[in-house]
């Protein structure tokens, strides 16, 4: 049992109850499979739990690792070491793969503590930091995880296929694919979709008031002090001058356009050529349309 996510180089939550020596009982997040990293060598643990009870602990059974292949040797008090190459003492525990010993316990309390002489930076860091679990497989940097093109996909930002292909080539990315398949996955589907340039541009004009767009925004919160909850912009298409009305209603919508009408007539000497909306209510009555009629004004929707 191991009480940090980011020591697993595969996983997938779990709610398995577990209890322990003084009966108490906790209950697990996830499982999976571990790499531990020992003095000499590493050994892959298989069906570990994560429990985050545990704080900054861990428990590790004589099973887990017997599955692996590895063999005990318990010293007995006054016994000596088993031979030379190994630590001597009482109540030390070595773990082997034979011939070659990678590990040594010793008992401190009720439990052995197992020794871990590599790497202390690396396991300071890990002991420490909350590392998200898609990135775990890449945080040891001596340790290769060996997982599909798609898994890898993902854990490098979503990266190209091939670009993942050239770096497992190097040794040094301590990247190996089990699998060259290739998953579809929406976020990249989405993120690198691409238009292609319209083939009739819109035009700009270059008369004052030949066209000029508006909109209506709202409702806001809050509202302005003067109680409105919209606006309607108008802008000049060739010069980009900008104008904004407050209006309290949407049906105050056509009292302005036909106010912004009559000024930008007393003002340029020439009448608006053509107006440009959306399909909002506030430009498709039937009001509105006549206004544009008598006022020579052609409509233009930018919106189906």
């Amino acid at each position: 049992m191991i009480f940090q996510q980011s020591y697993f180089s595969t996983y997938y939550p779990n709610s398995t109850t577990v209890t322990l020596a003084n009966n108490s009982i906790v209950k697990a997040a996830g499982r999976g499979d571990v790499v531990l990293l020992l003095p000499y060598s590493d050994i892959s643990l298989k069906d570990v739990l994560q429990i985050a009870s545990l704080g900054f602990g861990s428990l590790l059974s004589l099973r887990l690792i017997h599955q692996t292949g590895c063999q005990i040797v318990l010293n007995q008090p006054g016994s000596g070491p088993p031979n030379g190459d190994f630590e001597g003492g009482d109540h030390v525990m070595h773990i082997l793969n034979c011939p070659d010993m990678i590990a040594t316990a010793r008992l401190i309390g009720h439990s052995y503590m197992l020794h871990h002489k590599r790497h202390p930076v690396v396991h300071a860091a890990l002991a420490t930091a909350s590392v998200p679990i898609r990135s775990s497989p890449i945080q040891h940097p001596l340790r290769k995880s060996a997982d599909s093109l798609f898994q890898w996909h993902l854990r490098l930002g979503h990266i190209g296929f091939e670009g993942i292909k050239q770096l497992a080539k190097d040794p040094a990315s301590c990247i190996t694919l089990t699998s060259t398949a290739i998953g579809a996955y929406a976020a990249c589907l989405q993120g690198k979709q691409t238009r292609y340039p319209s083939s009739k541009p819109a035009q700009r004009v270059w008369n004052t008031l030949q066209r000029v767009h508006s909109n209506l925004c709202g409702p806001m919160t809050p509202q302005s002090l003067g109680g409105a909850k919209y606006y309607i912009s108008f802008r000049d298409d060739a010069t980009s001058w900008t104008e904004l009305e407050p209006i309290k209603k949407k049906s105050d919508a056509f009292g302005r356009i036909k106010k912004y009408f009559a000024q930008c007539e007393a003002r340029h000497g020439v009448n608006i050529k053509a107006f440009c909306s959306d399909n909002g209510g506030e430009y498709t009555s039937h009001a509105f349309e006549e206004f544009l009629a008598s006022s020579g004004c052609k409509h233009e929707v930018s919106a189906a």
